[in-house]
């Protein structure tokens, strides 16, 4: 973060958070373990709905010898690997998150 970043934090679970950096263009910062990835508004978003679609139960029952899953990044070449607590953690973070970006973004509209 910059020397004037201002962090506002959305979310935050025992491994992770969810932030927003007023310096740093607005972006939004994922963090969970050793993971740290700043992002633009729209990719949170498609992130987040893959997130949300994602059937990890179904998933872990179908293939039961996996230990995690996979998780596709922007870059093709990335995939975060989560186990199924993990995922159910990750999961809980971005849709709180989304919860309170949404309401932020009504909130702004109702002031102006």
């Amino acid at each position: 973060m910059g020397e004037f970043c201002s962090m506002k934090i959305l979310c935050e679970t025992e491994h992770g958070k969810i932030y927003t950096c007023s310096g740093c263009d607005g972006k939004i910062v994922f963090v969970f373990k050793n993971i740290t990835q700043s992002m633009e508004k729209e990719y949170f978003h498609k992130f987040e709905t893959n997130i949300s679609a994602l059937q990890f139960e179904q998933y872990f029952h179908d293939f039961p010898n996996e230990k995690q899953i996979h998780i596709r990044t922007e870059w093709n070449t990335l995939f975060y690997s989560f186990t199924i607590k993990e995922i159910s953690e990750v999961k809980s973070l971005f849709q709180q998150a989304n919860f309170k970006i949404k309401l932020f973004e009504r909130y702004a509209l109702f002031l102006n």
